[in-house]
């Protein structure tokens, strides 16, 4: 089969130069969160002899985090391998991490990645790939990693706006503030579109900025996330919801929350998950929405006890027992446990010693038992960003754990432990309201 040139000077084994094209499309495509990220299935329908692009689809399916979209990314994925033997090395190594990636071997596909791009540090798919799975792992646990990943890529990728957003968020998990927004405006200067850059610079502000000073930055990027790939528009949007939050804000949470967060695509994880993570912060600050929590939580049945990482299983946990469900709430809390017992590395490493557990608090907190849900907690709250997601995504387990000790009469625990994972941090409304 014939081998084609990229940009960076890697090669793509492809039956045409506009199918491999299309495989550097992607990667283009997945670098800036752009819309045209959704033409690539199409894409693989029409040059179905070219493994990389039969790769990329399935990419795009394996990013949807359920075993509905897995079953949608295996056929792509099955018909790469089939044609694997004509393939480059790195074509080879690639389409084996991604069938790791698959069957949710989320640690064995990360060194396979990480190797990858030792080799070809130009190699920037190799690379956003590793970023989503540190996001399995835990983003705010496995931040150094990360940033260690990012930093001996950057000879090699310094003229990539793409690159220095994934670079900032890497230096932002690990609490480098100062230094994150300079690579987060390093990426923009290179290009104005990057909602990952933004994205970045949204956890800055919630991190540690004063957030009625900063907040009109973030809320003009919004015209640019509308027009970005649907899941950068929702987080994005969720980011900004959460800003207002913090601010005690419910009006503009609640426009956010209607006009840009749920509702565009809810049957997806990621809108779902996002959503979950504003109301039952909305329900910490004494803010009930009845009727949209049951709305999402009757949509997000269908995706809880699959256990692909505790982080998603503990939202739909939380919301099922949240709006009485008490049924599908039992069978998530008893498929984690079922998962802790398997002999996996995902299994010992993460469900085992904190997920099973992790999970069970939250239908305890959802079910009104934030007394329970803490006491649940308070042996592995240290522990909780394993579970999965990003600092910001994390800081929700952690104010539960924190209303929890304030809902058991554990005023002065309470507010130590805020000073513990917070002192540093712009006091806001909400972590009044939270502790009030």
């Amino acid at each position: 089969m014939p081998v084609f040139s990229t940009h960076s000077g890697l090669v793509i084994t492809a039956e045409s130069q506009e199918a491999a094209s299309a495989v550097e499309a992607f990667e283009a495509n997945l670098l800036g969160l752009r819309r045209e990220l959704d033409d690539v299935p199409g894409q693989a329908d029409q040059y179905l002899e070219t493994p990389m692009l039969q790769t990329c689809a399935a990419i795009y399916f394996i990013y949807g985090q359920s075993q509905q979209t897995n079953a949608l990314a295996a056929p792509y994925l099955e018909r790469a391998e089939s044609m694997a033997e004509s393939c480059t090395e790195r074509e080879q190594s690639f389409i084996r991490a991604i069938r790791l990636f698959l069957n949710n071997a989320f640690h064995d596909a990360l060194l396979m990645l990480e190797a990858q791009t030792e080799r070809y540090p130009h190699d920037l798919l190799a690379a956003k790939i590793a970023e989503f799975l540190y996001y399995c792992l835990g983003q705010h646990y496995s931040g150094h990693r990360f940033q260690s990943h990012m930093g001996r890529l950057e000879e090699a990728n310094a003229d990539s706006a793409g690159y220095w957003s994934m670079r900032s968020f890497a230096t932002e998990l690990c609490g480098d503030y100062e230094t994150a927004r300079p690579e987060a405006e390093r990426s923009l200067a290179l290009d104005e579109f990057q909602p990952w850059a933004h994205h970045t610079l949204a956890h800055l502000l919630s991190r540690g900025g004063r957030i009625d000073s900063g907040l009109a930055e973030i809320e003009g990027l919004m015209p640019m996330w509308r027009r970005a790939n649907r899941g950068i528009h929702c987080h994005n949007a969720w980011h900004l919801a959460l800003l207002h939050l913090d601010l005690m804000d419910i009006e503009n949470a609640e426009k956010v929350l209607h006009e840009d967060l749920w509702g565009i695509t809810p049957d997806t994880v990621f809108e779902q998950i996002d959503t979950i993570a504003l109301l039952w912060r909305m329900d910490l600050a004494g803010v009930r929405k009845d009727e949209i929590w049951r709305d999402v939580a009757n949509r997000a049945e269908q995706y809880a006890g699959q256990c692909m990482i505790p982080f998603l299983d503990g939202h739909f946990a939380y919301a099922l027992a949240r709006v009485g469900n008490e049924d599908a709430a039992q069978m998530a809390v008893a498929k984690a446990y079922e998962r802790a017992k398997q002999s996996d590395v995902e299994a010992l490493e993460v469900w085992r010693p904190i997920g099973a557990e992790f999970v069970a608090a939250c239908a305890d907190f959802g079910r009104g038992k934030t007394a329970e849900g803490a006491d649940r907690l308070d042996p592995i709250i240290s522990l909780v960003p394993m579970v999965g997601g990003s600092d910001a995504q994390d800081d929700l387990f952690r104010q539960a754990y924190i209303s929890g000790l304030r809902d058991s009469g554990k005023q002065a625990d309470a507010e130590s432990t805020f000073e513990r994972f917070y002192g540093a941090k712009w006091r806001t409304a909400f972590d009044d309201k939270l502790l009030s």
